[in-house]
């Protein structure tokens, strides 16, 4: 009985993938240039929707109207200063400035976002944009991944639904934030890494794209670093090295400038002074809770994510396993460094590891691969399933149940609710003169309002008495020392607080003057733990909407 040798498809079945391929088979399979064109223009355009489509729309919540803030203070003075003509920034008490100007996080975004926000102005699209476009340079990266490995147009297919069905790609890469900042850099450092051509100038692109990367977010800089450095170790020490003359003549301009701005914008102390600590004995349970929240925020499909190490065993899928290992190692440096809250209640920071999207999606659509080489519309389906509902990632316990946050945020970007910012500074914007003072209740989301409406002044942010570099500031600024002119309530929990922790003498009174009829809470954020892609109930008895009260006493 002959021999034969097997066909050029069955020995490119059955070889190990090579590790700069997703998923190369036979070349025959791979789909036209036309079908790649129509592919990518389609995702691409698409993108576009999802990132630009009522951009504006939502007043900036806290975070990111201290980024626009900022961004104007670095606009008009050079630096991160933090007075804002008779405001200030004053998060915490003040815990994060140094001589008025912010010390505490990395500084690049808010130099980004400089030249959008102007020297005045109160729109919520402009500051958005920068980040909107890092957004859309990463699908684009994506995509530019994808038609380089060239895979069979099933896997074209699936890639395509994996991105435009990842919700939490969109919306954190909608936020007037350092987010999209942090995913391209990062993303665009893992490309020039998986497909080093051991140039010198590819060496110096990434040492550039290294510093940026440090100086948009400390923790994404060293999780991606401890990340690449031991996929290196393990797999590439033997093929990629630099050679000690272009290490000493990258890294000595790399450690002078991360050095410089880490010791200006220098976090260290600062979570004491907030009041946030976590201890190395709640280490294990911070990291369960990113492992829970970042599939609840669906930024990878959960069960995929949880079988792909078995897969890639079995079908010898090397870069699926290193996709793999590089995100275990980087949630876990995260979950190492991250200082926040921790008990039964807190939910994980999941912002700061909203960098691994991209590869989240990569490890679902590698993990299918072997079921598309064989069956190609079962392959296709179960994508759109995986990707397009919360099927295999949370359906069996959220209060939803089974449901598609991508249609959820299709219907939000066709329909967007109102939110509790942009109603109150409308109404502040409408009745408070100029000077006029206003405390809010919780204390962060002054920072909204105080982009929207800044001719208010935004009391009792700083505690009493005032340190040295708060000393020239007007009483109105400190706690407890001027009454203010008007209080506006966000929601039952700030009802309550008004209610029984605010003491004022008894000829002084507040009476309402506004209860808007929008849910006082903001719903807006990009975890989708967080977020309400709807409209929710407000019953104004029952303090869920926002108030206004005037002072009427003495």
């Amino acid at each position: 009985m002959s021999s034969a040798k097997p066909s050029g498809t069955e020995r490119a079945s059955s070889a190990p993938l090579k590790p700069n391929s997703v998923t190369r088979v036979a070349s025959v399979t791979a789909p036209s240039l036309r079908i790649r064109v129509a592919i990518v223009t389609t995702v691409t355009l698409c993108a576009i929707a999802l990132i630009f489509t009522n951009l504006g729309h939502y007043a900036l919540w806290d975070d990111e109207a201290m980024t626009a803030l900022l961004a104007r203070g670095v606009r008009n003075t050079g630096d991160t200063y933090a007075v804002q003509g008779h405001n200030i920034l004053a998060y915490v008490g003040g815990a994060m400035l140094r001589d008025l100007h912010e010390r505490f996080q990395a500084p690049l975004s808010f130099y980004v976002a400089a030249p959008f926000v102007g020297a005045s102005g109160t729109t919520s699209f402009w500051p958005r944009v920068p980040f909107a476009i890092f957004g859309l340079l990463t699908v684009g990266l994506m995509l530019r991944w994808l038609w380089r490995a060239n895979p069979p147009w099933p896997v074209w297919v699936m890639a395509a639904l994996a991105i435009l069905g990842n919700a939490s790609l969109f919306l954190f890469c909608r936020q007037a934030r350092y987010y999209a900042m942090s995913m391209f850099l990062s993303t665009l450092l893992v490309y020039l890494y998986f497909h080093h051509d051991r140039r010198a100038r590819t060496w110096t692109a990434m040492a550039v794209l290294g510093v940026a990367l440090f100086c948009t977010q400390y923790l994404n800089f060293l999780a991606l670093a401890v990340a690449l450095l031991l996929d290196w170790a393990i797999f590439r020490r033997n093929d990629l090295r630099p050679g000690w003359r272009l290490t000493l003549v990258l890294g000595l301009p790399v450690m002078a400038v991360c050095g410089f701005v880490g010791w200006v914008w220098n976090p260290i102390g600062v979570y004491e002074g907030l009041g946030v600590h976590t201890s190395l004995s709640q280490r294990p349970w911070l990291l369960w809770m990113f492992i829970r929240d970042m599939n609840d925020c669906e930024l990878g499909v959960g069960l995929l994510m949880l079988v792909a190490p078995a897969v890639a065993w079995r079908t010898r899928q090397p870069m699926l396993l290193r996709a793999w290992l590089g995100v275990a190692v980087y949630v876990v440096v995260i979950a190492l460094a991250e200082q926040q809250i921790v008990n039964d209640d807190a939910i994980a920071a999941v912002r700061f590891v909203s960098p691994t999207i991209p590869l989240c999606i990569a490890i679902g659509v590698m993990t299918l691969v072997p079921l598309s080489r064989r069956w190609p519309a079962v392959g296709i389906a179960l994508a759109a399933v995986c990707f397009w509902t919360n099927l295999f990632s949370d359906a069996l316990w959220c209060e939803a149940g089974l449901t598609s946050t991508p249609a959820k945020l299709l219907r939000e970007l066709a329909s967007p609710p109102p939110d509790p910012y942009r109603a109150a500074s409308d109404w502040i914007n409408a009745n408070v003169t100029e000077g006029q003072s206003v405390l809010t209740i919780p204390d962060y989301s002054c920072y909204s309002l105080m982009y929207h409406a800044p001719h208010a002044v935004y009391a009792w942010q700083i505690k009493w008495p005032p340190a040295e570099q708060f000393q020239s500031l007007p009483l109105i600024q400190f706690r407890g020392r001027e009454l203010p002119d008007y209080i506006v309530l966000f929601g039952q929990g700030a009802v309550e607080t008004y209610e029984t922790k605010l003491k004022f003498a008894d000829s002084v009174r507040y009476d309402v003057v506004a209860a808007l009829p929008v849910f006082g809470k903001d719903e807006d954020r990009p975890e989708l733990i967080q977020r309400s892609f709807s409209a929710l109930p407000c019953n104004l008895n029952e303090g869920q909407g926002v108030y206004i009260l005037r002072r009427v006493g003495p």
